[in-house]
């Protein structure tokens, strides 16, 4: 009896029959899960796409339409016509729209209006019309039914960290080019802090490392067209880069456009720490933005940490603030490189001349 169950136990360890069965078994719910993983990327992929062009295309209408006041309805129509792949879209899209002071900041909920299509519609939370040149903050969430059952893998996208960034650099910049008022340090701890909510970062630095995850560094630079060069106005950084200083524009100057002689440009530049989720050939780097744009509603943005130094806003008064009667614009300017004054530059951009 014995033999016989060792010869039945060695026949049965021997035989290959259906070998290629058990592979195939064990197998086969894993790679369809891969399959349905990939579709559902796929699928969530082109809905955020669509719905982040819609918004920015939306949205760059509404900055464009002075005067006009847009409904919260009136908004999700908008929207949901320049994205046609959302189906049921003003039904699945949800709209906040809120104002955020940067001189006296108070945080937005970081809670989603809607994270699963299994919960009840979320009631519209809040939609205040901003007033002229104030920061709003839109967010829209769109509620995705997945392709694949809760039993498989899905996917929900996070972040695209690049992308995130860029938009929230451009955000900053086009914010603060509007600023007609006298900036202070307190405006930019809070601006410091709204990188933060864009990019969903902490704003603190790590408690192990002490550097921060994030930075933000905030620079206006004017033209100077008797030395054709860029001299550093003021620069603010909030993390572990410091200011900018004219001596630093030289890594610049190919990246910066041709302006007119004392014009002013911003310069708004971001860095985010990346740690991939799967660290296979591709190392922690850094990833750093990089803007400009023009003041818009006035010649220039004056930060107060700036004023007793060379801030090059004199209108035309000797005894205006800043270190040079050149820069102030004074009539008997006597420290600039021009004896005759014709090349000092007034508020409005128009070169002195002789009279």
């Amino acid at each position: 009896m014995i033999g016989f169950l060792k010869n039945a136990l060695r026949r049965f360890r021997d035989d290959d029959e259906g070998s290629a069965v058990i592979p195939f078994a064990l197998w086969t719910p894993l790679m369809v899960g891969m399959a349905l993983s990939a579709i559902e990327m796929g699928a969530l992929t082109v809905r955020q796409t669509a719905l982040e062009r819609a918004l920015d295309q939306t949205v760059r209408e509404v900055k464009l339409g002075t005067g006009a006041s847009y409904s919260h309805e009136e908004l999700k129509l908008k929207i949901c016509d320049q994205a046609p792949v959302l189906g049921n879209c003003e039904e699945m899209l949800h709209l906040e729209m809120i104002g955020l002071d940067m001189r006296d900041w108070e945080p937005p909920s970081s809670q989603a209006d809607c994270v699963d299509t299994a919960m009840d519609v979320t009631p519209q939370r809040s939609f205040v019309h901003g007033k002229q040149h104030e920061t709003m903050l839109l967010r829209a969430c769109y509620r995705y039914k997945q392709v694949s059952p809760p039993s498989y893998l899905g996917f929900i996208l996070e972040k695209d960290t690049k992308t995130v960034n860029q938009k929230a650099n451009y955000a900053i910049g086009d914010m603060v080019s509007r600023e007609t008022e006298v900036l202070e340090d307190e405006y930019f701890d809070n601006t410091f802090k709204l990188l933060g909510v864009l990019t969903r970062n902490p704003v603190l630095p790590d408690e192990l490392t002490g550097l921060f995850p994030a930075d933000l560094r905030i620079t206006v630079v004017s033209y100077k067209e008797a030395n054709d060069k860029f001299d550093v106005e003021w620069s603010v950084a909030r993390g572990d880069y410091p200011a900018l200083e004219t001596q630093d524009l030289n890594n610049y100057t190919e990246r910066l456009p041709n302006i007119a002689n004392g014009a002013e440009l911003i310069l708004v530049e971001t860095w985010e720490d990346y740690n991939p989720v799967f660290r296979v050939g591709l190392a922690p780097l850094e990833i750093r933005t990089y803007s400009f744009t023009h003041p818009r509603y006035a010649p220039q943005v004056l930060y107060a940490g700036a004023m007793g130094e060379n801030n090059g806003w004199g209108n035309g008064d000797q005894d205006a603030p800043g270190s040079s009667l050149c820069t102030n614009n004074a009539e008997n300017a006597t420290d600039c490189t021009n004896e005759d004054g014709s090349n000092n530059v007034e508020p409005n951009g128009k070169s002195k001349s002789k009279g």
